[in-house]
């Protein structure tokens, strides 16, 4: 059984080194024996039939404006993907296209995909956190922010990924809560970038079990698992350390 995973608009959304989310999935299923298919979709192409894993990556606002029309014509499979409990990594730009609206100011406002109950206001103030770090279900989630926005959340089915411990990730709540990303079924959007899955392996790891339970596979690491990830604990604990968070 092949596992597929759906790299959406990489020419446009990939800024920030999100090739390498698409990488790390592949990269330990293969470990684990299971094979992958990779396969892009790009401007103008439609959808596969099917999906085990969809990936969307980041990009300037231009980006985001260029290539929302092609979210919204993708939206209602997107959805009923997201529904069905496809598992799919959204971060920076692509995060909030799969929102439901991205305001630019006097640059107008686009419409997403609606994968994500949410707006964003892409004219703000831009912030920069070269350790962002977000405690979740996942545990310490770690990478790097920079973004000119704010997401507003709805409740209801939609949870907070995390709550940040250094950085910005979401608009404040009310209440001051400071939240980043999203997550609805098994659908995650972030702000995250380093790349998130790269930095945080066992995020990467739920959303290949889900992904690979939902075809009969079983996802079984390993010793080299296990050599790359002594690699990725080296470098999380820079950012840590950078950050002061113990």
């Amino acid at each position: 059984m092949t596992i597929k995973i759906v790299e959406l608009y990489r020419d446009y959304l990939a800024v920030n080194g999100d090739v390498g989310n698409v990488f790390v999935l592949a990269r330990r299923m293969r470990l684990a024996g299971i094979d992958v298919e990779e396969i892009q979709v790009n401007e103008g192409d439609d959808l596969p039939e099917g999906a085990d894993i969809v990936t969307i990556g980041s990009g300037p606002g231009s980006a985001v404006r260029a290539i929302a029309p092609e979210l919204q014509r993708h939206a209602e499979t997107l959805q009923s993907w997201a529904a069905a409990g496809v598992p799919m990594i959204a971060v920076g730009g692509g995060f909030h296209l799969f929102g439901r609206t991205v305001s630019f100011g006097e640059a107008g406002t686009v419409q997403g995909a609606g994968v994500f109950p949410m707006d964003t206001d892409a004219n703000v103030a831009r912030v920069r956190t070269d350790a962002f770090a977000a405690d979740s279900n996942y545990g310490l989630l770690v990478g790097t922010e920079n973004h000119s926005s704010e997401s507003v959340v709805d409740g209801g089915t939609a949870v907070p990924l995390g709550t940040v411990r250094n950085g910005r990730g979401n608009r404040v709540a009310p209440n001051g809560a400071r939240h980043e990303g999203i997550v609805v079924n098994e659908a995650v959007g972030t702000h995250l970038g380093g790349p998130v899955l790269v930095l945080n392996p066992r995020l990467t790891d739920h959303i290949i079990e889900v992904a690979t339970t939902r075809r009969g596979e079983t996802y079984t690491k390993n010793a080299e698992h296990e050599s790359i990830d002594r690699v990725v604990d080296l470098a999380r604990t820079v950012l840590i350390d950078k950050a002061n968070l113990g």
